[in-house]
């Protein structure tokens, strides 16, 4: 009898190990788990940046071909042949009826000359003018030769009547010159010409 009851402790102590050691294993993997689940699961933040990364580099139907309405103008004449001597650029600026340029900012001109058959006053590296008449003229000294002669321009102007409503507009001239020893002319002629924007 006294044997039969030691046999039953042996046995439940044993049984209430096992039970122990089951109850860790489960706490253990309850655990692993829940971290996994934490490595797994991204934020609620870092989905939003993933779906703002995969949306800034989806190019597929974006159209950049106006990307250049928001430069500069681009005037680029065809060759001018010009006779050597004293000459002029005659840079006529046209705007709209209604328009003139704006008497508070200056006009910006920066004309620079790839070439040696045709040369620049130093005025006209670097001019600024408040309501310069126009055309503006800029003269040339012209000798026998090929040159380019390239100018950036900053145009000021407003509404002639709402002189608060005033515009910037930035162009670009491109010249190309060939000067042989006579000719009929020694002026040449770029025209650029100012559109306000649509009304909104």
């Amino acid at each position: 009898m006294v044997m039969l009851m030691v046999l039953a402790l042996l046995v439940a102590a044993c049984g209430g190990e096992d039970s122990a050691d089951n109850g860790a294993s489960a706490v253990q993997n309850a655990e692993v788990s829940e971290n996994e689940s934490d490595v797994a699961a991204p934020s609620a933040e870092e989905e939003e940046n993933s779906l703002d990364l995969s949306a800034a580099n989806n190019t597929d139907g974006v159209n950049f071909d106006n990307l250049d309405a928001f430069g500069p103008k681009q005037v680029v004449l065809v060759e001018q042949q010009v006779a050597a001597g004293q000459g002029a650029l005659l840079i006529d600026i046209q705007m709209p009826e209604g328009y003139k340029l704006n008497n508070l900012a200056p006009q910006r001109v920066t004309i620079t000359i790839d070439g040696e058959a045709v040369s620049v006053p130093t005025t006209w590296q670097d001019y600024s003018a408040v309501e310069p008449p126009l055309p503006l003229v800029v003269p040339l000294t012209l000798s026998e030769g090929q040159a380019t002669l390239y100018g950036d321009l900053s145009i000021y102007w407003c509404e002639a009547i709402k002189e608060e409503l005033c515009f910037i507009d930035d162009a670009q001239l491109t010249v190309p010159i060939t000067v042989v020893p006579s000719g009929e002319t020694r002026e040449i002629v770029a025209a650029i010409q100012l559109i306000p924007p649509e009304p909104q």
